[in-house]
């Protein structure tokens, strides 16, 4: 998402010349698989003992029909690509080890499956009230339980996070350290052969890919760099990013250009613009040395047809110059070796790569990460844990919906927020970039209360009917309508206990703000 520019050069809009860089030192990265290899024997040694445990798991690996790849998987960890570090190559392991030991069949070529309720119903009766100990999760810093997590399911994880936090593993902090795209290299069958044959997904949501081969217009792969065999091109396409945005994950991000009002979904939207993508506010957040900024607003028409993406002060279009990517040759010299670099130019392509990072980088931190679970889920579960006995009616009502929520919160602390964990290694942000990026999601409206009908009027979308917003309304009823018969019924409006729950919640939120208590 954040590589866009060459290794030294974050220039927007200039596109970068030819080079020669130095690579780094074969000794500096025979000490780095030194300990990286020691890091993933430690890892491999912390689950085998886990497992040992559970005779039933493992022979669920001796019967999978995946048993070979998993195999490969495991070898691929320890003769890696250096592009790849091991923190990569052993959480795909892991993840891969942990679906196989539930599930020996386990097909990544299938739609995803998802457990019934009722499989939980045993776990969802609240054990007991009290006010847990809470640690902060890092960058974000929001305050999630530490204690009292009845559950050990996240084992595995905890011992990944042992091993690979350890400090054996290097935080690589530029781009250069990790080399480049070699010429005639095809980048995807790079990180299939690495990662392995399970994390390349087949599957957008429920629905397969494409497989149309589309041409210079329609990927923007320059003339004879895109290879024959090129995995599902549709997926660089102008189509695929609108059906990013109207059909998948920008959807509630999307909103109608009122030209009434300054910024980048009013008067500073283009020409034959209806709808805008504002994600600008993005380029505030400091990337670390070597990286592009993110940041780019995108702008659709009535049809939902992109018509131009804004980014560093300039407008790219669909019928403006593609652009073109850099490819590598390593060349060896008596005092070291060295990538030589062809040039390259900035164009449409970049544009929608700086755009398609930066929604996945925002979705991820703030919408789900931040919103979801540290600040909705993280309410809900610390208030009622709280406050509410373990028979209030309320208590009950709430329990399914933050199942598990203080298991994921504490995971997400330890695993993806922390200096050294898993976040930080897949994003190009600086420490101050991340507290930047979240201090703008504490004060945004994605952190804001509203109903789902609220803010679906909000965003004003008039011309077009979004999957989200139709099956959206559609659920919303089913929760309204299952909540009020239930509270109707089981809790009394005026019991100061709710009031007290109320309270609790709001002073958990960022914005520590709810509308009035009522039982409607």
């Amino acid at each position: 998402a954040s590589t866009l520019g060459t290794a030294g050069d974050s220039s927007w809009t200039a596109g970068g010349a030819a080079i020669e860089e130095p690579m780094r030192p074969a000794l500096s990265q025979g000490a780095d698989f030194i300990s990286e290899t020691a890091a993933a024997l430690d890892l491999l040694g912390r689950v085998g003992w886990l497992q040992a445990e559970a005779p039933s798991h493992l022979l669920n690996l001796a019967t999978s029909p995946h048993r070979s790849a998993l195999f490969k998987v495991a070898v691929r960890t320890f003769f890696p690509d250096l592009r790849l570090g091991v923190y990569s190559r052993a959480l795909s392991l892991l993840l891969l080890l942990k679906v196989l030991l539930i599930d020996k069949n386990y097909d990544p070529e299938a739609p995803p499956r998802f457990p019934q309720a009722k499989q939980h119903m045993s776990v969802l009766v609240p054990q007991e009230q009290l006010r847990p100990s809470t640690i902060p999760s890092g960058y974000a810093g929001t305050l999630v339980q530490a204690s009292h997590i009845h559950t050990n399911e996240d084992e595995t994880m905890h011992a990944y996070g042992e091993a690979m936090h350890s400090g054996l593993v290097p935080l690589h902090m530029s781009p250069g350290d990790q080399g480049d795209w070699i010429l005639g290299e095809d980048p995807i069958e790079v990180i299939r052969w690495s990662l392995g044959p399970f994390v390349w997904p087949s599957f957008r949501n429920i629905g397969s890919w494409g497989t149309e081969r589309i041409g210079v217009d329609g990927t923007g792969w320059p003339l004879g760099e895109q290879p024959p065999p090129a995995f599902s091109a549709y997926r660089y396409s102008d189509a695929a990013l609108e059906a990013l945005v109207f059909e998948g994950l920008g959807q509630h991000r999307v909103v109608l250009i009122d030209r009434s009002r300054p910024g980048p979904a009013g008067s500073s939207s283009p020409e034959g613009a209806h709808y805008a993508l504002p994600l600008g506010f993005a380029a505030a957040a400091e990337v670390r040395p070597g990286f592009a900024q993110f940041g780019a607003d995108a702008y659709f028409n009535r049809d939902g047809r992109v018509v131009g993406i804004a980014r560093g002060g300039r407008l790219y279009t669909p019928d403006g110059p593609l652009g073109s990517g850099r490819s590598c040759v390593s060349s060896h010299h008596f005092l070291g070796d060295y990538h030589l670099c062809s040039a390259w130019s900035d164009g449409w392509l970049h544009a929608k790569l700086a755009l398609r990072g930066t929604l996945f980088a925002v979705v991820t931190a703030i919408d789900h990460l931040q919103a979801t679970h540290l600040t909705w889920g993280n309410a809900l579960s610390l208030s009622s844990l709280e406050v509410l006995p373990t028979n209030h009616a309320l208590r009950l009502m709430l329990s399914p919906f933050v199942h598990r929520t203080a298991a994921v919160n504490f995971n997400a602390a330890i695993m993806l927020l922390s200096s050294d964990a898993l976040l930080p290694r897949a994003m190009a942000l600086t420490p101050e970039g991340f507290r930047t990026l979240f201090a703008a999601g504490n004060a945004s409206d994605a952190l804001a209360f509203a109903t789902v009908p609220d803010a679906r009027r909000a965003r004003g979308v008039d011309t077009l009917l979004l999957p989200f917003d139709e099956d959206g309304a559609e659920y919303y009823d089913i929760l309204r309508r299952f909540a009020r018969k239930y509270i109707a019924a089981e809790v009394r409006c005026d019991d100061p206990l709710v009031a007290r729950w109320y309270a609790r919640l709001a002073s958990l939120l960022p914005q520590g703000e709810l509308p009035p208590l009522s039982c409607g």
